[in-house]
């Protein structure tokens, strides 16, 4: 192969192939010989000679060589010459001569079957990395192969076998897919021996009992990690001395290398077993197990009879039983528990697990079924059951309510219940009575009442019992059939307080204002809470609240702004938040609550007054209520003038010319479902006709640039009525600058008639007739020649009461000398 540097890379003992051609320097075939030679680049090494051949008629000739020796050499070509050319030498040709890859792994270990097996194949020469595999018709034993990357022969056998013969075959990073002609190969012999197998025996308990039917398990197994499972048989052995042994059939063994013998040991203390595994054609034959199993007792029990009891008269103390046997404790001892299997005593009655003894006093009558168990305490655990039918005799009374808890002030039933085992229904008295200690001067018994058993012993007393926990007894006092029943019935009785409700007078209401803030009731007592408190839920039992009223469940406070009149009746619900036992007490409650219309109030306001005498004035009346609605009339004096609808700001406006004078105008809002009716105040609307005159003259009126001189503004009413909030103002020309004038001014630009004046006054109102002058002190300036015309105004704050506007302004002009 040619590497990218251009050298020539072969194995050792590879056959090459050197070519060379000559010609002169207008490349025409030369003759004579040429000789071919491999120089090594170690100097200390020998060159390969690949020998000397004549140039054929075209200059060329060739050689072909088996290089043998390893290492790296330039390939060279020497030209003899002729009669008319100097000798000559080729440029060298770089070669490499690689060792081929050698496998150096002479043979392998044996193997085991069903044993896990790893072994690393090794190889020499060539050019890492190397590559394995088997060479074609060749294959390793069964459950085996090779890593072709890493030489590693691993697997488990499946199969038992001698001279196993595989040719295995490595080529190194050179070889490419195909291996090079020598790549190293080797045979080698492999052998696939018998598994070693183990066997480990288990009881089924152990230490076993004397006369108890037993097992005992032998697994056999491969030795070294071997997974398969052996089959075949297995040899078992018994002996109770462990001198004496008898040998059993052979066992097969399962698919799990299990097999098993029953046995019972006798009293000896110990029973020893042995197993033997026989092999098969994978595996050996296993060495002997041996295993010994220590004997305990058997448990033996000798069961008493239990008597019979009276309900409230002490049991005697019965042991149940005397046991021997068993398994001993650590220490040699034996000790026993004894326990309730199934079934309860009777009431009243205990087991004691470590005496055995039955005591206590019974309560209840009547016959009791269980089951006892006596248990040795060592290991293993023995037990005996024994069943048992326990009879107790007697009166027993139990006592219990019709309510608990039950509801001060409210009556209740006490009913005891006398049972007794006799035959005669239990007749006589039963004695109701409860403990207290009302003082803390210590309890104190109170009698409630007696009654008589009925036919089926239920002796009934009704009460009415105060608020609290009340300690009840009941007592039967026998007949001459029946004893007395003891002890005494118990029952803590409860009496929660009764729920006491003060219900609240509603106020009336205004539709459109909120409504005051009102808590229906204040309840108190009631059943309390499962943590002792009382709370209470208020509600609406029937009926509605008026719109726009709505009522807190947990406050019991009707708020809200009411949105409709009237008056509506609904019925209230007070309760207390007792649950279960606790039952939940409830006081309903009649109510209404009147809802009246909103007191509304009328304004009347003008667009403008006074107005002129052909001016068109809006006149606007507001109605305060809650969102009133219909419509406002209005009149002038007596005289309706119109009747306009309310928009939705609660306002109306009629648009309206009026004559001159004065008009007393007033509004009637007719009111509507929400809001009453009401009537504005008369307002005095003014329609009056002024006529403002204003005259403006300076003097002199021709003065030098810088000089003094005094306007004088005269503003006088002609009209026949008031002219109202007169305003005058002064515009003076460019180059006039007013010094001071005898009338306070506004301090601030003024609009009067559109136009905006920059000294302005305010003369207020002027009656007809009346004349205001203003002097004003100014000074100008300016070129010679130039005229300067200065404008003043004065009119009424609404035009349009001056008759004759055009009067309204005046102009002088003065001329700089």
């Amino acid at each position: 192969m040619v590497g990218s540097d251009g050298r020539v890379t072969i194995d050792k003992g590879q056959r090459i192939r050197v070519d060379a051609d000559v010609t002169d320097s207008e490349g025409r075939p030369l003759g004579g010989t040429v000789s071919f030679r491999a120089v090594n680049d170690d100097p200390n090494t020998a060159s390969p000679d690949l020998g000397t051949v004549t140039l054929d008629g075209d200059g060329h000739a060739s050689v072909t060589k088996d290089i043998t020796e390893i290492g790296s050499f330039k390939v060279v070509v020497s030209y003899s010459g002729d009669r008319t050319h100097e000798p000559s030498v080729s440029d060298p040709v770089p070669l490499t001569v690689h060792s081929l890859p050698v496998i150096t792994t002479g043979s392998l270990p044996s193997a085991r079957f069903g044993s896990p097996y790893s072994q690393q194949l090794t190889a020499g020469g060539g050019t890492p990395p190397y590559t394995w595999r088997l060479v074609e018709g060749t294959s390793l034993a069964a459950g085996l192969e090779l890593n072709g990357s890493t030489g590693v022969v691993s697997g488990t056998p499946t199969a038992v076998g001698t001279d196993f013969s595989t040719t295995f075959m490595v080529t190194d990073s050179l070889g490419g897919s195909d291996p090079r002609p020598g790549a190293g190969t080797r045979t080698i012999l492999f052998n696939v021996g018998l598994a070693e197998t183990q066997v480990v025996l288990e009881p089924s308990r152990s230490p076993a009992v004397a006369g108890q039917k037993m097992t005992v398990t032998a697994h056999v197994t491969e030795k070294n990690g071997g997974t398969a499972v052996p089959t075949g048989t297995i040899n078992f052995a018994t002996s109770a001395d462990g001198v004496d042994f008898t040998f059993l059939d052979p066992i097969a063994v399962d698919s799990h290398g299990m097999a098993e013998i029953s046995y019972t040991p006798g009293k000896t203390p110990y029973t020893m077993f042995e197993a033997r595994y026989n092999g098969d054609t994978n595996n050996f034959p296993s060495d002997t197990a041996r295993l010994t199993v220590r004997t305990v007792p058997a448990l033996d029990v000798t069961w008493a009879d239990l008597p019979a009891g009276t309900a409230g008269q002490s049991y005697p103390d019965t042991k149940v039983a005397s046991p021997s046997g068993g398994s001993p404790n650590p220490d040699g001892t034996t000790s026993y528990t004894y326990s309730l299997a199934t079934g309860t005593l009777p009431p009243g009655l205990t087991l004691d697990k470590t005496t055995g003894i039955i005591s206590g006093t019974p309560t209840a009558t009547g016959e009791s079924t269980f089951t006892l168990t006596v248990s040795s305490d060592g290991s293993p655990q023995q037990s005996a059951p024994k069943d048992y039918e326990l009879l107790i005799n007697g009166t027993v009374t139990t006592l219990s309510a019709s309510q608990n808890p039950a509801i001060a002030g409210r009556e209740i039933t006490l009913v005891a219940q006398v049972t007794t085992t006799g035959a005669h229904p239990p007749t006589g008295t039963v004695t109701f009575a409860y403990t207290e200690d009302p003082d803390g001067a210590g309890p104190q018994t109170a009698l409630i009442g007696t009654a008589t058993p009925d036919a089926a012993g239920l002796a009934k007393l009704p009460v009415t019992l105060a608020a609290g926990t009340h300690l009840i007894t009941a007592s039967y006092g026998g007949d001459p059939e029946n004893p007395p029943g003891a002890p005494a019935a118990t029952l803590s009785q409860i009496i929660v307080p009764a729920l006491d409700v003060t219900w609240a007078d509603l106020p009336a209401g205004t539709a459109g204002q909120s409504y005051p803030d009102t808590k229906v009731a204040s309840p108190s007592g009631g059943s309390p809470n499962p943590d002792g408190t009382t709370s209470y839920t208020y509600s609406l039992a029937t009926g509605t609240l008026p719109p726009g009223l709505t009522l807190d469940k947990t406050t019991g406070i009707i708020s809200g702004t009411p949105t409709a009149t009237g008056t509506t009746s609904f019925a209230l619900l007070v309760s207390d938040n007792g649950t279960g036992a606790m039952q939940q007490q409830s006081a309903p409650h009649q109510a209404s609550i009147t809802v009246d219309k909103t007191t509304t109030g009328t304004k009347i306001s003008s667009s403008a007054n006074p107005a002129g005498p052909s001016q068109k004035i809006t006149l606007t009346a507001t109605v305060t209520g809650t969102n009133p609605t219909g419509s406002v009339t209005f009149k002038d004096g007596t005289t309706t003038i119109g009747t306009i609808p309310l928009n939705n700001s609660g306002q109306a406006g009629l648009l309206k010319t009026l004559t001159r004078g004065e008009h007393k105008i007033t509004a009637v809002y007719s009111g509507d479902s929400r809001n009453t009716g009401s009537t504005a105040d008369a307002f005095t609307q003014r329609v009056v006709s002024s006529d403002v005159k204003t005259t403006l003259t300076a003097n002199p009126t021709s003065v030098t640039s810088g000089g003094t001189l005094t306007y004088t503004l005269t503003v006088t009413n002609n009209g026949p009525d008031t002219a109202h909030a007169v305003q005058a103002g002064l515009n003076p020309a460019p180059g006039i600058t007013i010094k001071n004038t005898d009338r306070q001014t506004t301090g601030t630009p003024t609009t009067i008639n559109g136009t905006t004046y920059p000294t302005a006054w305010n003369l207020s109102d002027l009656t007809p007739r009346q004349t205001i002058t203003i002097t004003i002190t100014a000074t100008a300036t300016g070129k010679a020649k130039t005229k300067l015309t200065t404008t003043a105004t004065a009119a009424p704050a609404n035009p349009q009461t001056d008759t004759t506007t055009t009067n309204n302004t005046s102009k002088t002009t003065i001329t700089i000398k």
